[in-house]
């Protein structure tokens, strides 16, 4: 399953949920595609970057390589914001063994996006995610607030999103009814419901052939 949404939607959340539902494994495609490489000066990997080795002879790199590990392999796999573009789609659809045979588009505008992350600070000294301010004067003064959920950050990503996500979708929408555009500015346990829905449907049917 792939679920992709722009910033703010909750994609990897829904995704970790989704997975945890199903006992398959949750994947955040745009983490491990940003993840910084521990490549060495002599252009090997240290001995406990088996995953970095992998994805070295993959066409979709560190996202590719994990989705083949055996966990994935086993028990299936959600994966959050990846593919990013036409090309990744391209190489994700046109991959018998990695093919999701559910796409979700999480569907809000960049001001909602904006809007759901402003209430988002963390205490620097425990880590703790904090959606309301706390009672506790001391701790309320030092939340801070990620820098990737600063509006004009989250604005710049809708606007990458939104360039993108057209061609990724027509990209994966090789088989029909495997797809759905999914509003995600209103409830999400009501947003959760529905791709819950979706993705336990059981698959269409393939179209018979005419004689």
């Amino acid at each position: 399953v792939v679920i992709l949404g722009p910033r703010g939607t909750g994609a990897p959340e829904f995704a970790s949920r989704l997975a945890s539902r199903l006992g398959a494994v949750f994947v955040d495609g745009a983490a491990l595609a940003s993840m910084p490489s521990s490549k060495q000066k002599d252009g090997t990997f240290p001995a406990s970057s088996i995953l970095e080795r992998l994805a070295e002879e993959d066409p979709m790199g560190t996202v590719g390589a994990r989705l083949r590990q055996v966990d994935c392999t086993r028990q299936g796999w959600v994966l959050s914001n990846f593919p990013a573009t036409k090309k990744e789609a391209d190489l994700l659809a046109q991959d018998v063994r990695l093919t999701p045979i559910r796409v979700l588009k999480l569907i809000a505008s960049a001001d909602a996006c904006v809007s759901r992350l402003r209430h988002i600070l963390t205490d620097p000294v425990t880590n703790k995610v904090w959606t309301a301010l706390p009672q506790n004067e001391r701790i309320r003064k030092r939340l801070v607030r990620d820098p990737v959920h600063l509006p004009e950050s989250v604005v710049a990503a809708h606007a990458t999103y939104s360039k993108e996500i057209d061609a990724v979708m027509e990209a994966l929408s090789v088989h029909p009814g495997r797809c759905l555009n999914l509003p995600a500015e209103g409830s999400p346990h009501a947003a959760f419901d529905e791709l819950v829905e979706f993705v336990e449907r059981p698959l269409p049917l393939p179209q018979a052939k005419s004689s």
